[in-house]
C-alpha cells in the first residue's frame, strides 16, 4: 500500500521570501516563550489552548515512541543468530576439531590439513553464544574450545588465547549438554570473532563419544560485515 498524501502544511518556514517566512528575531522569541513556558503561566492563553497543548503532548510521547520501536527495529535487523550443525563417529578421548565445515565422521586430533573439514569464514563480526553436544556414550568430563585464525593463517591452532568453555559432567549417554562461558589463560569471554576469521571448534572428552551430534549457536552483527 503506498504512502498516502500529506494532509498538513507548515505553520512557518526560516527561508526564502514567502509570506509565512519567520525571521531570527520573531523565531528566536517564540523559542524563548517556549523555553520560559509561557503557554503554562499565561492563565488567559492555557484557558483557550489548554486541550490544543495536551493534544500535542501525546502526539510528542507517540513520536517518543515510534523512534524507540524504529531504533530498536533497525537494530535487531542488523543482527541475528545462526545456527550450524555436524555429526561425526567420535573414536578418540583426545581434543578432537569438530566437523561443522561439511558434517561428517573424522574426528581429527589437528586442524592442520583439516580446513576443508572444520573451517568456516565468519560472515561478518559476531560471537558463539553455546555449543550443544549429544552422544550415544557417556563421556565424562568435557570442555569445548573455539579457535580463530585471522588473514595469512591457514587454520588456527590451539594456544593460550583459544577460549575454553566450562568443563562439564557428561555423565549421561544420548542426553544433551551446553558448553558456555569461553575464556582463555589470559582473558575472558574469548567466544568473539570478526569478520573473515576462520572458525574452527574443537571438544575435548575424557572417554570417546561414539555417535556424536553438535549444534552451535552464533550471534552475528551484520553492521560490519565482509
Amino acid at each position: 500500500m503506498a504512502l498516502a498524501d500529506k494532509k498538513h502544511n507548515r505553520i512557518y518556514s526560516t527561508t526564502g521570501s514567502d509570506s509565512d517566512k519567520v525571521d531570527s528575531t520573531k523565531l528566536n522569541r517564540m523559542q524563548s516563550k517556549f523555553t520560559n513556558k509561557e503557554y503554562l503561566e499565561d492563565e488567559d492563553a492555557f484557558e483557550t489552548l489548554g486541550c490544543l497543548l495536551y493534544q500535542m503532548q501525546q502526539m510528542s510521547e507517540e513520536l517518543d515512541e515510534l523512534r524507540r520501536f524504529s531504533n530498536t527495529e533497525l537494530n535487531h535487523k542488523n543482527s541475528s543468530k545462526m545456527i550450524l550443525n555436524c555429526g561425526w563417529l567420535g573414536s578418540t578421548a583426545s581434543r578432537q576439531y569438530l566437523p561443522f565445515g561439511y558434517g561428517g565422521t573424522y574426528d581429527a586430533t589437528s586442524t592442520s590439513g583439516y580446513l576443508e573439514y572444520g573451517g568456516f569464514i565468519a560472515p561478518c563480526n559476531g560471537s558463539v553464544e553455546s555449543v550443544i553436544i549429544r552422544s550415544e556414550n557417556f563421556c565424562g568430563y568435557s570442555s569445548v574450545g573455539l579457535h580463530f585464525a585471522s588473514n595469512n593463517t591457514e587454520v588456527p591452532t590451539l594456544h593460550a588465547g583459544t577460549g575454553h568453555s566450562d568443563t562439564i559432567n557428561m555423565s549421561q549417554d544420548d542426553t544433551p549438554y551446553k558448553f558456555l562461558s569461553f575464556d582463555g589463560q589470559y582473558a575472558s569471554n574469548l567466544n568473539t570473532f570478526s569478520a573473515g576469521q576462520v572458525i574452527m571448534v574443537s571438544f575435548d572428552p575424557s572417554s570417546t563419544s561414539g555417535d556424536s551430534i553438535a549444534t552451535m549457536v552464533l550471534n552475528l552483527d551484520w553492521t560490519t560485515a565482509l
